[in-house]
This record gives structure tokens, sequence and C-alpha cells, in this order.
């Protein structure tokens, strides 16, 4: 009975026949139900292995993304504090030396007034 289609087996099945042909076509269409069913599962068990295999690489690219970003993102605060800290570094070194030419200033001024004072006691 694998020959016939299923029209066939179903005018056997339900129409007037032999018990035997009757019994026969019932069986084959029962049997490609099943065949059909275990088919129908098998190709959705596939498909839903496929999804979630398809789930996990998502979330695999998704972890590899956000770590990669954060990567990103910590290199760029480090290039950003590095170049905040460069004029940081300029003003402490322009004011060590500012620091330097008035302790030099006032040293000059010192002696200048010891000069003064010296030559005013040495001319009086």
């Amino acid at each position: 009975m694998s020959g016939y289609e299923e029209s066939d087996l179903e005018r056997l099945a339900y129409g007037d026949g032999t018990y035997e042909l009757i019994g026969a076509a019932r069986a084959e269409l029962k049997r490609r139900q099943l065949e059909y069913e275990s088919e129908r599962d098998k190709r959705r068990e596939d498909h839903d292995f496929k999804m979630l295999e398809g789930r996990g690489r998502l979330n695999a690219v998704q972890q590899d993304f956000t770590e990669r970003l954060a990567r990103e993102q910590m290199a760029h605060a480090e290039r950003l504090a590095k170049e905040q800290l460069i004029p940081a570094a300029n003003v402490a070194r322009a004011t060590k030396w500012a620091a330097l030419a008035a302790a030099a200033s006032a040293l000059a001024a010192v002696i200048s007034v010891a000069f003064s004072v010296a030559n005013y006691f040495h001319h009086s």
C-alpha cells in the first residue's frame, strides 16, 4: 500500500471495499501519520537546538562586545587623565620656577639693601 497516494488511501479506507483493503489502507494512513509526526518532531527539535545554539553564540558575542567596550572606555579614560595631568604638571613646574625666581629676587633685594646700608654707614 506504500505506493498509493494519500487521496487514494483515504478513499479506500473510508469508502467501499473489503475489510482487508480497508484495514490495510487505514494502517498505511496511520503509519504515514506517525512518520510525518516523527519527522515534524525531529525538525522541531533541530530548530530548537539551532535557536538555543544561536542564542548562546549571541550571548557570547554580546559579552565580548561589552568587555571590549569596557576596555576601550578604560583606555580612553586613562588617555584623558594623562592629557589632563600634562597641564597640571606644567603649572606645577611653572609655579616652582616662579617661586625660585621670587626667592632669587628677594635675595637680590636683601643684598641690595645690605649694600645700601653698608654704603650709608661707610660714607657717614
